[in-house]
């Protein structure tokens, strides 16, 4: 999720890019694949132990990584990935969010 933040959230202030110029250099260029691949690897565990809910809400941050990536084909595919396993859990919370993301692509 910190990674995904450098992604999907606001931009630093002044100050904040002042103090956290090293870090954010290092770690804002490659941020979106590295959030990617972690969450690959959470998909592939949740989907081993077989944990729904953590699998939907896996489902759901990966969409939104690649909806702020303005890759919106993938981020569909996700949010309704989300919404199918969230469900089939009744997990309403999750799932309203899920919908209301994947209305926000189309």
């Amino acid at each position: 999720m910190i990674y995904t933040q450098f992604v999907t959230g606001p931009s630093p202030d002044f100050s904040t890019l002042v103090k956290n110029i090293g870090s954010i250099v290092k770690t804002a260029p490659f941020a979106h694949k590295r959030a990617e691949e972690h969450f690959n690897k959470a998909i592939a565990l949740f989907r081993e132990i077989g944990s729904k809910v953590n699998l939907g809400q896996a489902f759901l941050d990966l969409g939104r990584l690649y909806k702020a990536k303005r890759r919106n084909e993938k981020a569909r595919e996700f949010f309704s990935e989300a919404i199918n396993l969230f469900q089939e859990c009744d997990a309403h919370e999750s799932l309203i969010q899920a919908k209301d993301a994947l209305a926000s692509i189309e």
